[in-house]
């Protein structure tokens, strides 16, 4: 069974293997970018751009407060942020978009970024 599966995901995406590092992101990216097709559909890549990074921000804040994910880009910066939190509310634009600063003088997003 495992044989066929692996068969099947080299086809359809060459060179990837099950030793592949951060492979949690080729769907990530794939359902990314299919939702921002579906809400979104702008070609300016300033939205493209604010919407990825709020997406990043947002799966490392799930990984972070979940407790069991690891090697997650962004995991540091969430930490930092649900520690700090005073409200139930998270206000993505606050940390997620470009030139956005923590507070702290500080760059909030960079340990986000990916590309």
């Amino acid at each position: 069974m495992q044989t066929s599966s692996v068969s099947l995901y080299q086809r359809l995406m060459p060179g990837l293997s099950n030793v592949t590092l951060r492979v949690r992101y080729y769907g990530y990216y794939a359902w990314l970018s299919r939702m921002y097709a579906r809400r979104t559909g702008s070609t300016d890549p300033a939205v493209w751009q604010r919407f990825v990074r709020r997406g990043e921000a947002l799966y490392a804040l799930i990984a972070q407060n979940a407790g069991t994910e690891t090697g997650v880009a962004g995991v540091e910066w969430a930490k930092k942020v649900l520690a700090a939190r005073n409200s139930s509310h998270i206000r993505f634009a606050n940390y997620a978009d470009p030139g956005a600063y923590s507070g702290d003088g500080d760059r909030a997003f960079r340990f986000i970024v990916t590309g």
